[in-house]
This record gives structure tokens, sequence and C-alpha cells, in this order.
């Protein structure tokens, strides 16, 4: 998939807009980019849960502030990236997604889990 048709919203997006992105898209976790494209953060269904208020209206970036709680791991992994740095970079973040980066920090698509093994499964 092209760099251009990745699902990716800014920070400063309310988290009801982005649940409905996600919602109408099927999926659960969208790369957050700043105005210039690059990657910030991974926002996902999970981060709700760091809401203890259930604000919706608080832009994107104020709810990954609450979920981290100061605990930031590596969401991202670089295309030249070789498999077991990918693997490595999955088992470290905890993710089932990662953002795949260029060597300038822009994002370039996403890679989840389940990509992972299919691709796996693919290998002899």
């Amino acid at each position: 998939m092209e760099a251009s048709k990745v699902i990716k919203v800014h920070p400063n997006e309310p988290v009801k807009d982005v649940l409905k992105l996600m919602s109408e898209n099927g999926i659960s976790g969208v790369p957050v980019v700043d105005a210039n494209g690059k990657f910030m953060d991974m926002f996902s269904d999970a981060d709700i849960l760091g809401l203890t208020e259930l604000d919706l209206n608080v832009p994107v970036e104020h709810a990954l502030q609450r979920a981290e709680n100061g605990e930031s791991k590596p969401k991202h992994c670089l295309i030249t990236d070789p498999l077991s740095k990918v693997i490595s970079c999955f088992s470290i973040a905890r993710t089932t997604r990662l953002a795949c980066l260029d060597e300038k920090g822009s994002l370039q698509g996403v890679v989840t889990l389940v990509d992972l093994f299919k691709f796996l499964a693919g290998m002899s």
C-alpha cells in the first residue's frame, strides 16, 4: 500500500473522530503523524482504557499521554530493518501493529502481527 493511502490522523483530532474513522475502516489502530507526515505515535482501541474520564472530545495526543503514563515504547520499525529487528520491535512494544518508517521518520505503512504471521507461514 502506498504511504499516501495509509489511514492516519493528526495529534489535534478529537478521539471521537478517530474512533469513528477506525470503526468505518474496520481497524483497531491508526498512526498519528505531524503536519509533515512524520510519525509521532500509534493510537489504538486500547488507549481508550487510559482515559480516566470518558471525554471523547480530547485530542488524540492527550489520550496517548494519559495512556502511556510516562512509559514510552517504540511502536515503529524502519522499512529497511531486517526481519529479526521487526520481530524484536513487536516484542518490545507489546503491540499488534507497528508503523513502518523511512530513514527520515516519514510514515510509509503499517505492519501487523497478522502480516508477520502470513509472511512467516509462507517462508520455507
